[in-house]
C-alpha cells in the first residue's frame, strides 16, 4: 500500500476520494498524529491551455513549432535551469519541464500566468491577458467569463 492519498476537502476535513485512499485512512489508528503536505494534482486541462496557448504563437508565426514556443516562453517566463560549462564558462539556460510530475498544481498555475504575461509583452503586443486568456479557454471549454474560469 502506498502513503500517499487523494482525498477531497469538505469544509475543515479530508475525505478519501477514492478505495486506496479511504484503505489507507482506514489503517491509521483513529486520534494518531500524522505529517502530511497539500498538493493539489495537476489536471489534463492544465496542460491543454498549455498547448492550445503555444498553437496560437505557431499560427501567429511567431515560432515554428509547438515544442519551439513552449522552450521559448519557459525560457522568457525564467522557468529554467542554468549552469556553466566547466571548460569555457560559458553560461547554459535549458528550460524546465511542466510534466505532470515535475510541477505540483498550484506552481503551475504561476508559471502559466507569467507565460500569459510575457506572451502579451513581447510577442503579442496589444493583445491584453484577459483576451488571450478568453481566446485559449473558449478553444478547451467553451464561451464563459474569463473570471469565471480555473485551471
Amino acid at each position: 500500500m502506498t502513503d500517499r492519498a487523494v482525498c477531497v476537502r469538505k469544509g475543515l476535513a479530508f475525505y478519501p476520494a477514492n478505495q486506496e485512499a479511504e484503505a489507507l485512512l482506514r489503517s491509521i489508528k483513529s486520534g494518531t498524529e500524522v505529517l502530511t503536505s497539500f498538493r493539489r494534482p495537476r489536471s489534463l486541462k492544465q496542460l491543454k491551455l498549455w498547448w492550445c496557448l503555444m498553437g496560437l504563437l505557431v499560427d501567429g508565426d511567431i515560432f515554428p513549432s509547438k515544442e519551439v514556443a513552449s522552450d521559448a516562453t519557459k525560457i522568457a517566463s525564467g522557468h529554467v535551469d542554468m549552469f556553466v560549462m566547466p571548460d569555457t564558462g560559458e553560461a547554459i539556460m535549458r528550460p524546465k519541464s511542466i510534466a505532470f510530475e515535475s510541477l505540483s498544481h498550484q506552481k503551475f498555475c504561476e508559471i502559466f500566468e507569467r507565460a500569459i504575461e510575457v506572451i502579451c509583452e513581447r510577442w503579442m503586443r496589444g493583445v491584453t491577458r484577459t483576451a488571450l486568456k478568453t481566446e485559449i479557454f473558449a478553444a478547451i471549454d467553451g464561451a464563459a467569463r474569463p473570471g469565471d474560469r480555473v485551471i
